[in-house]
Order: structure tokens, then C-alpha cells, then sequence
């Protein structure tokens, strides 16, 4: 199931008690965190949820003329990577 921004925000108010503007600050205060993080070039590890860094494609890295057609309008821009490889503990 995907859950967009607002159910995210409502989930939260739902669970913590809290009125729906304050778990919308949360969430961003959160997400403006991570990318002015993100941008700084840290790379951010949170336990439980994953890693965020960036890194640059180059048309070099791709073999594959399919591949270099399909990324050109990323190459030589800053990507976010996100790595979920480790499950939320409790579930």
C-alpha cells in the first residue's frame, strides 16, 4: 500500500494525539532536515529507516546506448540515494 504526504501526516496526528498541523510540522521539519543535509553533502543514516546521500551519474559509468538515452537528463546531476535495507525492528 503507498500512503501519500497527508495520510502520512494524518497517521501520525492519529497515533501520537496530536492536532494535524503539528505533525505536519514534523513532517517538515523532518524532510527540510534531510535534504539541507542531503544538499550539504552528509550522508544521513537513520537506524531502522535508511541511508540518504547523493552521488553524481556520469555517462561513462553506463555501457548500454539504451541506458545513456534513458539517463541523459540526469547525468551530471546530484541524485538522492536511499538504501532501506534494513527492516523496521518490531514488525
Amino acid at each position: 500500500m503507498v500512503i501519500d504526504k497527508q495520510q502520512f501526516i494524518e497517521a501520525l496526528s492519529s497515533k501520537f494525539c496530536i492536532a494535524k498541523y503539528q505533525a505536519a510540522m514534523l513532517v517538515e521539519a523532518f524532510t527540510s532536515t534531510l535534504g539541507e543535509n542531503i544538499a550539504a553533502g552528509n550522508e544521513v543514516n537513520i537506524e531502522g529507516l535508511g541511508s540518504f546521500k547523493t552521488f553524481k551519474l556520469f555517462a561513462d559509468d553506463f555501457d548500454a546506448k539504451s541506458a545513456k538515452d534513458k539517463l541523459q537528463p540526469y547525468i551530471n546531476k546530484k541524485m538522492v540515494y536511499f538504501n532501506a535495507d534494513k527492516q523496521l525492528s518490531g514488525e
